[in-house]
């Protein structure tokens, strides 16, 4: 019986872009896939990966909200101004008819 060696991640043709790659965020993760790999904990260094990817699309939908929301005060301020001004306009416009 032969035995072939076991591939690693860095074999996988879909998973030989993420150790190539040049930005800092995907050397991090194909550091800690590596680090998984030689410990023989793939999945818990994964699950760290996606806990990082999760915490950062957090702080980036919360900043994304807070710029947002002065944004959002003004406009529904400026569609209420303009309902309280039709209502107003025509009582004020038929005040000046009856004199």
């Amino acid at each position: 019986v032969t035995c072939e060696p076991a591939m690693t991640l860095a074999m996988w043709p879909r998973h030989r872009a993420m150790y190539s790659s040049k930005t800092p965020v995907k050397k991090f993760r194909g550091t800690l896939a590596k680090a998984g790999e030689r410990t023989g904990n793939v999945d818990g260094m994964l699950v760290k990966v996606a806990d990082f990817y999760d915490a950062e699309v957090d702080t980036l939908v919360k900043a994304l909200t807070s710029l947002m929301e002065p944004l959002l005060i003004c406009f529904l301020g400026i569609v209420t101004g303009g309902i309280v001004m039709a209502m107003f306009l025509p009582i004020c416009q038929m005040s000046s008819v009856i004199q």
